[in-house]
């Protein structure tokens, strides 16, 4: 068995943060839609993190990824939302008891995004 173990430079190791971080916030919206026992798509859609569901992250916006502040925008963009979506955990958690099997799921979810 073959391994490329070639490390990754330039664009494609940054997008893969973008990526990383959009994975970490469709997560955690998947999990609290279903405690709220919704559809996720549709949880999402109603606190404005829809695009997150769709085919690529960074399709959803125009970015010039050879020019950094247009990919630091994005990233910030991308960071902020993170943040909203922890802050709707928190929120949610504070609902629930705690140690409660969806205190739990939404616990993970979230570390996995911070």
């Amino acid at each position: 068995m073959a391994v490329d173990s070639t490390p990754v430079f330039g664009r494609g190791a940054v997008e893969d943060t973008y990526n990383l971080i959009a994975h970490g916030i469709r997560k955690l919206c998947q999990v609290l839609a279903q405690v709220a026992d919704e559809e996720p798509e549709s949880w999402a859609e109603g606190r404005d993190l829809g695009r997150y569901f769709g085919t690529s992250i960074k399709a959803s916006r125009d970015v010039d990824w050879d020019d950094e502040a247009s990919r630091q925008e994005f990233l910030t963009e991308l960071l902020a939302d993170g943040q909203r979506t922890l802050e709707l955990a928190r929120q949610s958690r504070s609902e629930l008891e705690e140690g409660s099997e969806q205190d739990q799921a939404i616990a993970r979810a979230a570390a996995l995004l911070q």
